[in-house]
C-alpha cells in the first residue's frame, strides 16, 4: 500500500470493539456475519475542514494532508479497485462528526450532521446494488461545516492577530456569519494550532456488496442499510405530503386576507420540515467537541482574538437522527432554505416585518396541523427573536433566550467572565422550534 497515505486496511476483527461502543445494532448485525479477511475495510482520518466527500466523489487525504479523489489516477490502484463500486463508497463515522451539504456558486445549503455510528453513502451504495448509475452532487465536511461563533470576529486588531498566528489571507475578514467556517478551518489546519482532533471513519469495499452471500444474517445486513436510507428519503416524502396539505393551508391565509410574497412563504415550508424533523436547524454547540475542535477555537478566539465582552458560544448544525428533540433554531440572517432564493425579500421590507410575516402565517395555519390524520407537525412550537424590541409585542427580545433556553448556554470555559452574546446577528430574525415527537418517530422507524 502506498505509504503517503495515512488510511490502512482494517478488518471486523479490528474495529468491532469501537462499533459495539457507538452502534450497538449494527454490531450486533455484523457479529452474527463474522466476516472474515474476505471483507476488508478501509479506515481513514480527516482533518477538521477536509472534505470527505466533494461533489458526490469521496477522497482521502494523504500525509501532508492533501486530498486525493478515489477516482485520481494516482489513487493506490489496490484501494481503488475495493471502492470502485461506488462514488461514495458506505462509510461508517467512527470518531466526532461529519456533515452533509450542498455548495453552489453562491452559497453552502446544510443537509444534516452525523455523529459516530451513523453511516452515509446509503443512497449510492443502493444504487449499486439495484444496478443504477450514481450522480450525487452533495459534499461531506470532516466536523461541522454549517458554523460560526456569535459574536462578531470582524474588528482590525483582533482580525490582525489571527492573520499573524495562523497565516490567514487579508480577504478571508470575515462579513457575515457564513464566512467563519474558512476561518476556522485554516487555523485548525495550521501547524500553530495543537489540537488533535480527527473525524474517524471507515468505508465498507465492493466484496460487502458483491461477494457476499444470501444466508439470513447478510440479509439483514442489507436490510438494516436499507432501512437507515429509507429514514433519510423521508425528506423526499415528507416534502410531498407539505405539498399535498398546502392547499389547505392556502385556502386559511387567504381567508385571513394575507398575501406573502414568495420569499415568506418559502421560509415558512422550511420552518415546517424543521418542526417535521426533516430538515435541520442551528444549536449551541455542548461540550463533547464532537463537531470540531471547538473549545480550542475559542480558546483562540480570547486569547489571540481578545474577544472582550462576550463568550464565543458556536452554533452549529442539529442533527436529524439524535438531536431533533432539542430545540433548535433557524435565522433570517441565515437562511438555509434547500429551494427559493433566501435574500429574494422586498426592499421596503426589514427582518422585523419579515419575521413578524412569518409568525402570522403560522399562527394562522397552526390550528390545521391537528386536523391531519397523524400531522408530523401537531406538537410542534414556534417561539419568534429578534434583538430589537417589537412595538407590537409579538417578538420576543433576544435577551430572553439565557431563561428561556438553558441548553444554549452549556458550553463554557471556565473563568472567562464573559457575557452571553444576545445581539448576534443570528438572533435578528430568529425563529425557535421544538417538536418533542421526533425522537420517538426516528426510533420507530429504524427498529429491524
Amino acid at each position: 500500500m502506498n505509504k503517503n497515505f495515512p488510511f490502512k486496511e482494517v478488518f471486523w476483527e479490528n474495529i468491532r470493539d469501537k462499533v459495539r461502543s457507538i452502534n450497538l445494532q449494527l454490531f450486533n448485525i455484523i457479529e452474527r456475519i463474522s466476516p472474515d479477511k474476505r471483507y476488508p475495510l478501509i479506515k481513514a482520518d480527516y482533518n477538521f475542514g477536509n472534505m470527505i466527500v466533494k461533489d458526490g466523489i469521496a477522497s482521502i487525504p494523504n500525509d501532508e494532508g492533501v486530498l486525493t479523489a478515489i477516482t485520481h489516477p494516482n489513487f493506490p490502484s489496490k484501494i481503488k479497485e475495493q471502492l470502485s463500486y461506488s462514488p461514495i463508497p458506505l462509510f461508517l463515522v467512527l470518531e466526532n462528526a461529519s456533515e452533509v451539504f450542498v455548495e453552489t456558486t453562491s452559497r453552502v445549503i446544510p443537509l444534516n450532521i452525523f455523529y459516530p455510528g451513523k453511516l452515509l453513502g446509503l443512497f449510492e451504495s443502493l444504487d449499486y446494488l439495484v444496478g443504477r448509475k450514481s450522480t450525487s452532487k452533495w459534499c461531506v465536511s470532516a466536523g461541522a461545516r454549517n458554523l460560526f461563533t456569535l459574536p462578531k470576529i470582524n474588528e482590525e486588531s483582533g482580525f490582525k492577530k489571527l492573520k499573524i498566528a495562523f497565516n490567514l489571507d487579508s480577504n478571508m475578514k470575515p462579513r457575515y456569519l457564513s464566512d467563519h467556517w474558512n476561518i476556522f478551518s485554516k487555523i485548525a489546519q495550521h501547524k500553530n494550532f495543537n489540537c488533535p482532533w480527527k473525524n474517524e471513519v471507515i468505508f465498507f469495499t465492493k466484496n460487502w456488496f458483491t461477494n457476499a452471500s444470501k444466508d439470513t444474517e447478510w440479509l439483514i445486513f442489507r436490510d438494516y442499510i436499507f432501512k437507515n436510507a429509507w429514514y433519510q428519503a423521508q425528506f423526499a416524502i415528507s416534502k410531498i405530503g407539505l405539498n399535498l396539505s398546502w392547499e389547505d393551508f392556502s385556502a386559511a391565509i387567504s381567508a385571513r386576507k394575507l398575501k406573502p410574497i414568495p420569499y415568506l412563504m418559502d421560509h415558512v415550508k422550511q420552518l415546517m420540515l424543521i418542526a417535521a424533523g426533516r430538515m435541520s436547524g442551528f444549536r449551541a454547540a455542548d461540550n463533547s467537541n464532537q463537531a470540531g475542535p471547538l473549545h480550542e477555537l475559542q480558546q483562540v478566539l480570547i486569547d489571540i482574538y481578545t474577544l472582550k465582552k462576550y463568550f464565543p458560544t458556536i452554533m452549529h448544525l442539529c442533527s436529524i437522527e439524535s438531536e431533533t428533540h432539542l430545540p433548535m433554531y433557524y435565522s433570517l440572517s441565515y437562511p438555509t432554505l434547500l429551494e427559493g432564493l433566501p435574500f429574494n425579500h422586498s426592499s421596503n421590507s426589514t427582518l422585523m416585518i419579515d419575521l413578524r410575516a412569518i409568525k402570522h402565517i403560522l399562527d394562522t395555519i397552526k390550528p390545521l396541523f391537528k386536523k391531519i390524520e397523524n400531522s408530523v407537525w401537531s406538537e410542534a412550537e414556534f417561539e419568534f427573536f429578534h434583538v430589537e424590541s417589537d412595538k407590537y409585542n409579538e417578538i420576543l427580545k433576544s435577551e430572553q433566550l439565557c431563561s428561556i433556553d438553558k441548553q444554549i448556554l452549556i458550553d463554557s470555559i471556565d473563568g472567562t467572565n464573559k457575557e452571553f452574546c444576545t445581539t448576534s446577528q443570528f438572533w435578528r430574525g430568529c425563529i425557535r422550534i421544538f417538536n418533542p415527537a421526533n425522537k420517538q418517530n426516528y426510533d420507530e422507524l429504524i427498529k429491524v
